[in-house]
């Protein structure tokens, strides 16, 4: 469960890229919203400014796949009749992604610009910059392993080809994979793959030229053209005609299957009108789509940020206000102090309130691990979130103890480095004034690497830290609103349901069944994780 808190800040970090960026890849702020579904409409495939997002039947088209069997086609077949792989006369360069992979979202403003300095997807470029989601479902994820993706992101170039990407020494040598670079060998015809670094844009950028021209050349010699080219392409340097400044294209390449291939044409002679008006009007819904997308994308951002805002409330407010837990959660014992304090009474000096790690020591919650089978819904609720609380806490307090450290270092030097102690010792003094104010911080890394076990004190009986604020602040794991978000992420309750369902879930789950039929009806009530 610590990684709800990762996940909340990275998602914070890449809603920042995202929006700085691009609007290339879903956010992934809406994506933690809306869980592991898609929250837009992947299988439309549209260009958004000067990049394409392919779905499975354009991927099969350019890369010459048949869309049916997902195999590669061959270069010649035995009867005219049979399917080839043919070049669509368009080139594309392509960036194979995961919407859960980092990476993607942090090097897609960059092929967002390399597209737009190329103006991609135009006829002058006559090269396409294109996404794919390798995730997306099954038929993506086949198409993927077929074009030998192996991580993300990866980049492909598809052109005229061939490239050869290795020679034979090396690839006797090393093996074909190996001897291409990092990324490994292209796996089908007429593509080549990025082997460089992801870090410089101009790198990018230069590949994505080199494989252009290479493809261009590929294409002008072939079929004995190659006085055609010289006549149309060196000549027209000495006339002007290639050294002209470029001027940006208004007329774009297609979106989609190229009819080259069999996709639909833009215009013909009998039908100017109508093809114009069909492609207008797809236009349009491209568009309106795209629009509602980003609606429901803002609308799942806003109920983020206001369900990150009440959750804040709550922690603020159990702080000046401490809860205390349900009566189906906890009862004092004989021999527990009475620690309670009313709820909604304002704390003084001298009031009590009940010690969350009291609760968790009494109803065992400490074993409730998440591999438990036996442990109940509440008490991994309750386990989950004083130790997403107290991580919260202990990290708060190494920043601030952090900055006190380098402020009084600067000050003792002067702001001169060199005068600084060694790292080691740094490292050793920092984590001392640490333990002088919160001991438990200091071995809560060791005992979360180890589970929590029930030695070296990693199982506190009563409130370990010595700021009092933060046991209270502990007590909003009582709160039904806080406990029912951490309810909904381990799955205990559906999304609009509440912390209490778990406790009528353990009566469902404790009567007894009288036969085979009553107890398929029973697991049926109790839902998919069978408490």
């Amino acid at each position: 469960m610590f990684g709800t808190l990762h996940v909340r800040t990275g998602a914070w970090l890449m809603a920042v890229l995202s929006c700085a960026g691009s609007v290339l890849l879903i956010p992934v702020w809406a994506a933690a919203a809306a869980g592991s579904a898609q929250t837009y409409d992947a299988t439309a495939v549209r260009r958004e400014r000067n990049l394409d997002h392919w779905d499975a039947e354009t991927f099969c088209a350019y890369l010459g796949i048949d869309p049916v069997t997902l195999q590669a086609l061959p270069a010649t077949g035995k009867d005219p009749r049979d399917a080839v792989d043919q070049y669509a006369g368009i080139d594309a360069a392509v960036m194979f992604y995961a919407q859960w992979d980092t990476n993607s979202h942090s090097i897609a403003p960059t092929w967002d610009a390399v597209a737009t300095h190329l103006q991609a997807g135009t006829k002058e470029a006559n090269v396409i910059m294109a996404l794919f989601d390798c995730e997306k479902d099954q038929t993506h994820l086949a198409l993927c392993s077929l074009a030998g993706i192996t991580h993300y992101p990866t980049f492909i170039f598809v052109g005229a080809g061939p490239f050869h990407d290795n020679d034979i020494v090396t690839r006797t040598i090393l093996g074909p994979d190996k001897s291409a670079g990092p990324a490994g060998k292209a796996k089908l015809r007429r593509t080549v793959k990025y082997q460089g670094s992801f870090q410089y844009g101009d790198e990018i950028l230069d590949w994505v030229r080199a494989m252009h021209g290479l493809s261009t050349w590929h294409t002008r010699t072939a079929n004995n053209a190659l006085l055609k080219f010289i006549r149309h392409g060196i000549f027209r340097l000495f006339f002007g005609g290639a050294v002209q400044k470029k001027k940006v294209s208004t007329t774009s390449l297609p979106v989609g299957v190229p009819p080259s291939l069999g996709g639909p044409t833009r215009s013909s002679s009998s039908t100017t009108t109508t093809a114009s008006s069909s492609s207008s009007s797809a236009a349009d819904q491209t568009e309106i789509n795209q629009l509602k997308t980003q609606v429901e994308l803002s609308e799942k951002g806003k109920k983020e940020f206001e369900r990150a805002a009440t959750h804040g409330t709550l922690l603020i407010d159990a702080q000046l206000f401490p809860r205390n837990p349900p009566a189906q959660l906890w009862t004092p014992s004989a021999n527990t102090t009475d620690t309670t304090n009313p709820e909604d009474t304002p704390l003084s000096s001298s009031s009590t309130f009940v010690d969350v790690f009291t609760v968790m020591d009494e109803t065992h919650s400490w074993e409730a691990r998440p591999t438990s089978f036996t442990a109940k819904p509440e008490h991994q609720i309750l386990r989950s979130c004083v130790l997403e609380l107290s991580l919260d806490y202990c990290t708060r307090l190494s920043a601030h103890k952090t900055q006190e450290f380098l402020d009084e270092l600067f000050a003792a030097t002067g702001g001169d480095e060199s005068k600084y102690p060694p790292l080691s010792e740094m490292e050793a003094n920092l984590k001392e004034k640490i333990g002088s104010a919160e001991p438990f911080c200091v071995i809560f890394d060791t005992c979360l690497a180890q589970d929590f076990p029930s030695t070296n004190g990693c199982q506190p009986t009563t409130c370990p830290f010595q700021n009092e604020a933060t046991c209270r602040y502990l007590t909003a794991c009582f709160d039904d609103t806080i406990a029912t978000e951490y309810a909904k992420a381990l799955k205990f309750v559906p999304e609009d349901g509440k912390y209490q369902d778990v406790f009528d879930t353990d009566k469902k789950t404790s009567q007894p069944t009288t036969s085979n039929s009553q107890t398929d009806e029973s697991a049926k009530k109790t839902g998919a994780w069978g408490f």
